[in-house]
Order: structure tokens, then C-alpha cells, then sequence
């Protein structure tokens, strides 16, 4: 098999709504965090670039193996039901293959094996939000001490996994702290060689989201203040 096509096995298991939430504890709640974690992600002025969604994916973790993960083809879709999350069981690295299932034929990205990956690499991670976003991608990429950095050929999805397991370990992956604010830890994971490409992870939904806006917030101060310094040195030139 090549070893860059990551292969979705998926069930459909034909259940109704509230018995797929009564089986899966906690995805409710959920999944109305992610969408409004999407709905960040998605901001044209924010995130996205060129003429793609600015969010790839994101996911919550339900147990120590499961998550869920919102489909592929949702660009353009505001909130998302269960239908559109279904729940990533487990991944077979020997087959590559994502095993998964839900209420209806939509499958996961073959990008979840990377999710599984974070998942898999650290206990403490509950949430990976994966978006591309030249504002984000910027600002991490400079700062080698604040978030993990992969430079080289770009990856396919079984080895960028196998970089996920092993940021697990790096205390860069959750170097982020805003307890003193009530939240947990976040950090960024970025492949230089996948342009504007990022990765957030966080030990919540909410840790990821306060993470993107903080990030968002400190990339665009530095670009004001830069903007500044540069106005300021021109001749006779105030700055209101």
C-alpha cells in the first residue's frame, strides 16, 4: 500500500439523533463548543486564504480513544449537527486506516490521523483545531521557543501523525497558560513546508479557542506596532 493514502474505513450505523448522543456522553455539549470554535476558524479575515475555508478540521476527544471530528465537504456550512461530526474509533497505523463511524455515509478527513495522533501522543489533550490561516502561521512560525516547529520536506499524513505522537512529549505542545483567566493550557504545532498551515491543541475546546484569539490578538499588536515604527520615521508624519 502507498504510504501516503490514509484509507477511511466508516460504519454507518443508522441511528437517530438523540440515541447516537445517548451512546456517545458529552458530544452535545461538544459539539456546539466546536462550532463556535469553527465559526472563529472560518472568519474570512481571520483565517482563511486564497479561496479555501480557513478551517480544516476540528475535533474533541469523548474517551481515552475516541473523538469526534467534523466531516469532509463541510466548507461553507455554518453550524454543524451530529451528522457532520462523526466519531473517530481508532486508527491502524500497519493498515493506515481510520476507523470511524456515525449516523449517516459522511466520513472523516483522512486529516484525523494526525488529530489521533495528538490524542494518542498526550492524555491532557481534549481538543486540535487544524486551519490554515496566514495571521497564525506567521506569528508561530518565528517563535522556535512558544510553539513546535517542523522544518523539512513536507510530510504525509502517516509521518505527520508519527510527529504528532512525539509532540506529545515536547512541553512546547501545551506551553500555554491562562489558568490565572480560568482556562488550562494550549499550544501550536506548525510544518513550515505546508504553508499557512497550523495546528492548535488544548486541554479544552475552550483552551483551544481563548488560544487561536489570544494568538490572533498578539500577531495583529505586533503588526500594528511595526506599521508604527515605520509611519513614525517618515518625515512630519503623525500617527493618530
Amino acid at each position: 500500500m502507498d504510504n501516503s493514502e490514509v484509507r477511511v474505513s466508516h460504519h454507518n450505523t443508522l441511528l437517530n439523533k438523540r440515541k447516537l448522543y445517548y451512546c456517545d456522553g458529552g458530544a452535545i455539549d461538544a459539539i456546539n463548543k466546536l462550532n463556535e470554535l469553527r465559526r472563529v476558524m472560518r472568519k474570512p479575515d481571520f483565517c482563511a486564504f486564497e479561496d479555501k475555508d480557513g478551517c480544516g478540521e476540528v475535533s474533541a476527544r469523548l474517551s481515552e480513544r475516541a473523538f469526534i471530528c467534523n466531516a469532509e465537504n463541510t466548507r461553507g456550512l455554518e453550524n454543524l449537527s451530529i451528522e457532520y461530526f462523526p466519531i473517530v474509533l481508532n486508527y491502524n497505523e500497519k493498515e493506515n486506516v481510520i476507523y470511524s463511524r456515525g449516523c449517516n455515509e459522511l466520513m472523516p478527513s483522512e486529516n484525523a490521523a494526525v488529530h489521533d495522533g495528538f490524542y494518542r501522543g498526550n492524555a491532557r489533550i481534549k481538543c486540535v483545531g487544524h486551519g490554515h490561516s496566514p495571521l497564525i502561521y506567521n506569528y508561530c512560525s518565528a517563535k522556535e521557543n512558544d510553539a513546535i516547529i517542523i522544518g523539512g520536506e513536507k510530510r504525509n499524513i502517516p509521518g505527520l501523525r508519527r510527529l504528532a505522537i512525539e509532540a506529545g512529549k515536547d512541553e512546547r505542545i501545551l506551553k500555554h497558560d491562562w489558568s490565572r483567566f480560568g482556562g488550562g493550557n494550549y499550544g501550536f504545532f506548525i510544518e513550515k513546508e505546508d504553508k499557512n498551515s497550523f495546528y492548535i491543541v488544548g486541554e479544552s475546546i475552550n483552551d483551544v479557542l481563548f488560544g487561536l484569539l489570544a494568538s490572533g490578538n498578539k500577531s495583529l499588536s505586533e503588526m500594528i506596532g511595526s506599521f508604527n515604527r515605520e509611519l513614525s520615521s517618515l518625515p512630519n508624519c503623525e500617527i493618530y
